[in-house]
């Protein structure tokens, strides 16, 4: 019985039956004499029996439920506050509860593992009867522990919704395990997280000036260590800022003689010019940017010039950190869907049929998906010059994508990863990148810093730091030293100390997949449970 049943000392079984497949235990309390809950005094004077129905644990798939026969008793005591108590069963189940402990716990474990909906359809399965608000009720209703200090915290930001609203997840680094999570990311409530959290000897975070002032204010005998991984990240974005003030020697880059430029050049095909509705957009761009610098230059503040050109702030800073303007660039072309089909359709527009109705009825039979617009489109590309098209028209398709690529130079992002990664794969683009820091002594210098940078990271040579901040001060990224020199301590830690927030990226990976999960049932106190006492 101590195998099937917990305080198996104070219940005897009665009976047992087993109908529809379900099993009833019968179970009556046996002890002798009861300790009052207050006083501890022990009772054998009955007041009354009654029976509770209580859930247990199913035995081999079969759910089970225990008839309880229980007593009430007198409390003699005349110093007690109690005449009558009912008789305590704490290791079988709690006061007013309706399951026994241990399937509880199971149900509490489900609930922090899976959530309500989930763990209730797990638990079905189970032969367990639960409905998902109950389960998310157990978890509610769980006290929680106390976080406690760890010594070396990571510390991330989260979103509740990206761009609007952001919560802070705090990190044991050394046991890998979520320790609390904080509403939001301002520095006042990080500093009293810490001013009642004492202990914390070091502190891995990013390089938001909101954490780096709010572990100050709390904890300021703790090292704080910047994220490694961020310090790469901003000074790849550095780089891209200096790329920006290159358009033309990009364009210049790209125009340079190759065999598929020369294939471009060498077409008779002329190459399109940009629309009416793109140049005026361009012209109304232009006009915005310079609007904006003049305000700049008036002294006026980012949200000001937000404010007076009716922007975001986030394209205003944009616009100052380019250097210059920002031209847009054509997306490259993508893959179609008629291109398995389009030696069929040049067979047969050779063969003599050029109706594109149909073509398209002829291909769809092939298993093409689209519409007869497609063929359309693609057709009159043959209208202006017959002959040519029909004897060369897997020719022109090529010339016209290489005169596509070739207008459409990779963007600012795509140039910034190849210059800043050693190690290039495509020979096209070391040739481009060989080509860009030929023609730019400013670029080349910015890519070499830049490239030294992510090495010294990469191999966490601190003794090389004040080497290189010095030799970046007259060159193209000096603002990316200067943020540097801000945090420096936290930067030289970075390069010393083995602590960075790879493992609290992870948790936020973990806390985002949590959250999506409970399909809009991720209230503040519900996720912080499950994110910090699910095993």
């Amino acid at each position: 019985m101590a195998a099937l049943l917990p305080h198996a000392d104070a219940v005897v079984v009665t009976s047992l039956q087993v109908r529809d497949n379900a099993i009833t235990l019968g179970l009556t309390t046996c002890r002798p004499a009861v300790p009052c809950p207050d006083c501890s005094t022990l009772s054998t004077r009955v007041h009354s029996h009654y029976r509770r129905l209580i859930a247990d644990l199913p035995w081999s798939g079969v759910a089970v439920s225990i008839n309880l026969y229980t007593r009430r008793l007198f409390c003699d005591q005349a110093a007690c506050s109690r005449q009558t108590f009912s008789e305590p069963l704490p290791q079988l189940v709690a006061r007013y509860g309706r399951r026994t402990l241990r399937c509880e716990q199971v149900l509490y474990a489900l609930a922090l593992a899976l959530g309500g909906e989930p763990g209730a359809r797990l638990a079905q399965r189970l032969s367990l009867r639960v409905s998902a608000d109950s389960l998310l009720y157990r978890v509610r209703q769980t006290s929680q522990e106390n976080a406690h200090a760890p010594r070396v915290l990571g510390v991330d930001d989260w979103a509740w919704k990206k761009h609007q609203r952001y919560g802070t997840i705090l990190v044991d680094l050394e046991r890998r395990c979520v320790v609390d999570l904080l509403p939001d990311r301002k520095a006042d409530t990080l500093a009293e997280w810490f001013r009642t959290h004492p202990g914390v000897e070091v502190v891995a975070r990013d390089r938001a000036g909101a954490y780096a002032d709010g572990i100050l204010q709390g904890a300021p005998e703790a090292v704080q260590v910047a994220d490694r991984f961020h310090l790469v990240m901003n000074a790849r974005e550095a780089l891209q800022r200096v790329v920006h003030r290159h358009q033309g020697v990009l364009r210049a880059a790209m125009k340079t003689a190759t065999p598929e430029a020369s294939l471009a050049e060498s077409s008779p095909e002329p190459v399109p010019l940009a629309s009416a509705a793109g140049v005026a957009e361009r012209e109304r761009r232009l006009a915005r940017y310079q609007e904006l610098m003049r305000l700049r230059q008036q002294g006026a503040g980012v949200a000001a010039i937000a404010r007076a050109l009716r922007i975001g702030t986030g394209t205003v800073r944009r616009y100052l950190q380019a250097g210059g303007f920002p031209e847009r660039h054509r997306p490259r072309s993508r893959p179609s869907i008629l291109d398995p089909f389009i030696d069929y359709l040049s067979r047969r527009w050779q063969e003599g049929c050029h109706n594109a109705r149909q073509l398209w009825r002829e291909i769809r039979t092939q298993g093409f998906p689209g519409s007869d617009g497609i063929v359309r489109r693609w057709l009159m590309q043959f209208k202006q010059d017959l002959p040519e098209a029909l004897q060369h028209g897997h020719r022109y398709q090529r010339r016209a994508a290489v005169t596509r690529m070739a207008e459409a130079p990779p963007t600012t992002r795509q140039v910034a990863w190849m210059l800043f990664s050693d190690d290039i794969h495509e020979e096209k683009d070391r040739l481009y990148v060989e080509r860009v820091l030929a023609s730019s002594i400013e670029l080349r210098q910015a890519t070499e810093l830049a490239r030294e940078f992510h090495r010294m990271v990469r191999e966490q040579r601190s003794e090389d730091l004040d080497d290189w901040l010095a030799r970046t001060n007259q060159s193209a990224l000096h603002s990316f030293s200067e943020s540097l020199r801000k945090d420096l301590p936290a930067v030289r830690a970075a390069l010393t100390l083995p602590w960075s927030n790879g493992q609290t990226e992870g948790q936020v990976h973990r806390l985002k997949l949590i959250k999506r999960q409970m399909h809009g049932r991720a209230k503040f106190d519900l996720l912080a449970r499950r994110v910090c006492q699910a095993a």
